[in-house]
């Protein structure tokens, strides 16, 4: 699950949120899209796993940074 995160946080970056395809993700992967189906329920489920690491890693940073308790 964190390959398929990953890949779509990079598109998302290069591309913006339009080219977040589970096609464009499993074409990164180098799979087909049905291989995907695995990890993620649909492109809405990818999006909400890839805007919970975002999250997480912004709480993580504040955490370093001494401004979230």
């Amino acid at each position: 699950m964190d390959v398929v995160v990953a890949a779509g946080l990079a598109i998302l970056q290069a591309e913006g949120l339009d080219a977040v395809t589970m096609r464009r993700v499993a074409t990164e992967l180098d799979t087909g899209a049905a291989s995907l189906y695995v990890y993620v329920a649909n492109r809405d489920a990818m999006l909400e796993a890839m805007l919970d690491a975002v999250i997480g890693e912004m709480q993580l940073a504040a955490r370093r940074a001494g401004t979230v308790a």
